[in-house]
């Protein structure tokens, strides 16, 4: 019946060399966008706000409460839409059709067609309505369900959070608490943040009860809701939580640098009396006492392989964002625990092979510890690997790093290991002063199919050793280098030498005052990703309808200075997306995952070097398909700012006649600051090439903006050799 699910992995059985065991798979799904884009997404915003004005505000209520309802529509739509086209909104998936499947099934006739269930692509645990109808669930809280029946009472508690109006009646409520104390001033600031505890805890109260009434008549018990709360309560823990065996990383792990006693779990409920939720242990006790077995018939939606599909493919999406949010220690404790039930899928390998290299990087790095912290702070069977880490030194960081990963990947000649594995090599032979010969026998690490990444000459004093190795292997490595272009490139954009050189003279401690280094790239084609225009009123904040309008004339202005600069340009914007765009939304949502990663690595002091990103196969066919490795993140911001002393200045005017034009001129003409920033990315070597920020003391025109976009692609354009 639902035969639509088919998994993007079949399950089938594989036999052991030793053992002739069945070994089980991974069964998962990509988790991106498929099918047409939905109208939350496309439709422009100013409209959205428009049309939920005319349907939500009514004429019969208080001109307050009108002003604070379309205000909070104007707001509330502005920042969803930021979420809806930022690329983290998955929809028309295999994942949301079930979910569809079991969302629908607690709707009535009446709430089905104003209700849209979205998978939220986020580590957070958490589901959440809008105004607007549209429920979210993180991809953080579906992989750590169970049950069917967990998940349909999430989304029974959030269709009652819709149903009952919550949200607009929560911000109602905030408006009167507020506007009270202002014109009577006998409440306390914190008195009136009780009266709204009390009052969201009343409102998620009521949202359990009603859900679970509808829970239940759906079929489902009273043990699916009460385990939704556990999920909650251990929600701070990694999506996994069982034990494993450090050791397994490398044999010679002296027993002393391995955690005896994890770290205590620590569930003890702080008091709720200033939460905007209830305690787990008195929603429990709410539920039970509400317990009913007056409900229909209980006929499971999904079979349990398509339950496995679901879950399975948000702990895969999990350990992903993990390593953009650099929680590389926790990628690869979840990819550990993961690969025990399915020992041989390369996809955990791949995984466990990002996480060691990671966190070698930033060990060298001397930032290891700063990303961590202490092991003491991470609860649980994960504080083991935190303490190794914590416990052995950089070099053994890098060296057990090189080996692991050496042994787990199957094929050492795709172009994914051998960037990792070079990088490594460099890395423990630049900080570490060490070769080949470091490694012992040839069982422990495959000299053949590694002493290509030696043949480069990237170190100050090669030992005799690598000078042998290097001699002897010259023609062969020639051989696999001139076979692969693509990791020739890769590692002659290293440039061993010039970074060496450049390392040595970085002053750690200063590293952050040098984030981006300005500079002609001799560009072909630049993509522009989301061009961003803002418009901001120092009183007023930011003018939302007039950025969205001022974001299609800035997309015009870069293909008007493209033009210009006779430089292939082309846009990637969620705000021009046509209802079969699809693939874009999903190039977007990769472009701004790897651009984000590389942010927090700049931030965290690692942008003086090379650093192999998390999603680098999937970028490099955003990098085929567009034809360039060049894209780039630009916008710029107009800030209003009111004048000071405006009023005697135009009264001290008055006094002298001759001067009053000047005096109004003064009061009612405000002064203006505009910011134009452009940062490139090459998406091939991982890293920003070129950073221009500019601020000047006038309102923006368009033809000095469409100036400042030529500027800057005809010095991208520039030949390398005009320096």
């Amino acid at each position: 019946m639902y035969s639509k699910y088919c998994f993007a992995f079949s399950v089938f059985v594989l036999l052991s060399i030793c053992s002739n065991n069945a070994i089980a798979q991974l069964n998962y799904v990509d988790l991106i966008a498929k099918g047409s884009i939905p109208t939350d997404i496309i439709k422009s915003t100013n409209q959205k706000v428009i049309d939920d004005i005319d349907n939500q505000v009514g004429s019969e209520e208080s001109k307050n409460d009108q002003k604070v309802k379309s205000d909070f529509l104007l707001k509330s739509n502005y920042m969803l839409d930021e979420l809806l086209l930022s690329g983290k909104v998955v929809y028309g998936n295999e994942i949301n059709d079930m979910i569809n499947l079991v969302g629908n099934n607690l709707l009535s006739e009446s709430t089905q067609s104003k209700i849209r269930f979205y998978v939220l692509k986020s580590n957070t645990v958490n589901a959440f309505s809008t105004n607007q109808g549209m429920i979210f669930i993180t991809t953080g809280l579906l992989a750590r369900l169970s049950t069917e029946a967990e998940l349909a009472f999430v989304l029974a508690h959030e269709i009652a959070h819709y149903t009952e109006k919550h949200v607009i009646n929560s911000v109602l409520e905030s408006d009167r608490v507020f506007s009270k104390r202002k014109r009577l001033k006998y409440d306390t600031y914190d008195e009136n943040i009780l009266k709204l505890s009390k009052y969201s805890k009343k409102l998620e109260f009521e949202a359990d009860s009603i859900g679970f009434v509808n829970y239940v008549n759906a079929g489902y018990n009273l043990d699916g809701a009460k385990q939704v709360f556990n999920v909650l309560k251990y929600s701070f823990l990694p999506m996994e939580n069982q034990p494993i065996d450090v050791a397994s990383i490398h044999s010679s792990i002296p027993s002393k640098k391995i955690l005896d006693t994890i770290v205590e779990v620590d569930v003890t409920e702080k008091s709720d009396l200033l939460s905007s939720h209830p305690n787990i242990s008195s929603r429990i006790k709410k539920i039970e006492e509400a317990n009913s077995n007056t409900g229909g018939k209980y006929h499971k939606l999904l079979s349990e392989n398509e339950f496995n599909l679901l879950v399975n493919s948000c702990k895969v999406e999990e350990i992903k964002l993990q390593f953009q949010n650099l929680n590389y220690v926790t990628a690869l404790y979840n990819s550990m625990c993961l690969i025990k039930t399915y020992p041989e899928h390369p996809q955990l390998k791949e995984f466990i092979s990002k996480s060691l290299y990671s966190i070698s990087k930033y060990a060298n790095a001397k930032q290891l510890n700063n990303l961590n912290g202490s092991y003491k702070d991470h609860p649980g069977q994960i504080s083991k690997l935190y303490y190794l880490f914590e416990s052995i030194s950089n070099e053994q960081i890098t060296a057990l790093s090189i080996d692991y990963i050496d042994k787990i990947t199957a094929n050492k000649e795709n172009d994914f290991s051998k960037s990792l594995l070079s990088d490594l090599f460099y890395e423990l032979t630049y900080y570490h002063e060490k070769d080949l010969s470091y490694f012992g026998s040839d069982d422990l690490i495959h000299k053949d199919s590694l002493n290509v990444y030696f043949h480069r000459k990237f170190i100050k004093t090669p030992s005799q050793t690598l000078l042998e190795i290097a001699q002897v292997e010259s023609e062969k490595a020639n051989e696999i280098l001139a076979k692969d272009k693509e990791y020739y490139d890769f590692l002659k954009s290293m440039n061993y030498d010039k970074r060496m050189k450049y390392l040595s003279k970085v002053d750690k401690k200063e590293s952050k005052k040098d984030l981006f280094r300005t500079g002609k790239i001799s560009a072909e084609k630049i993509v522009y990703v989301d061009p961003n225009y803002s418009t901001i009123d120092e009183r007023k904040g930011v003018k939302l309808v007039k950025s969205e309008f001022g974001d299609e004339v800035f997309i015009e202005q870069i293909f008007t200075a493209g033009r210009a600069a006779k430089l292939d340009v082309a846009v990637l914007s969620p705000k021009t997306l046509e209802v079969d765009d699809v693939d874009k939304y999903n190039d977007i949502a990769t472009l701004n995952a790897g651009f984000s990663e590389l942010l927090k690595h700049s931030s965290n002091g690692m942008h003086h070097d090379v650093f192999v990103l998390s999603l680098q196969s999937e970028l490099k066919e955003i990098r085929n398909k567009y034809g360039t490795d060049f894209f780039s993140y630009n916008g710029q911001i107009v800030y209003k700012k009111h004048k000071k002393y405006k009023i005697p200045v135009l009264v001290g005017s008055m006094l002298y006649f001759v001067a009053l034009p000047l005096g109004i001129k003064y009061a009612f003409t405000p002064d203006y600051e505009t910011y134009y920033y452009n940062m490139v990315l090459d998406l091939k070597n991982g890293k920003f090439v070129t950073a221009n920020f500019d601020r000047y003391d006038l309102k923006s025109s368009y033809g000095r903006t469409c100036s400042l976009l030529y500027n800057d692609m005809y010095t991208l354009k520039s030949s390398v050799d005009e320096k």
